[in-house]
């Protein structure tokens, strides 16, 4: 009902830059990221969560999430 390429559009960009740096964050990797890679990521997630939130309103608002 949700199409995920619309919600996350650069799978590579998620997983390197997203999931990646907090895998090795969490794996006691030392990184320093810079404020413009911070901001890109940042808004990456933001936008991919809305368009997410969007895509939950619209099946609720046409109800295709129900069984016909």
């Amino acid at each position: 009902m949700i199409d995920a390429a619309s919600i996350i559009p650069d799978h590579e960009f998620l997983d390197n830059e997203v999931v990646g740096i907090r895998n090795q964050i969490a794996h006691g990797g030392y990184i320093v990221v810079s404020d413009d890679r911070l901001e890109k990521a940042s808004s990456f997630v933001l936008n991919s969560m809305r368009s997410f939130r969007t895509g939950i309103e619209n099946c609720v608002l046409s109800k295709s999430f129900l069984i016909q």
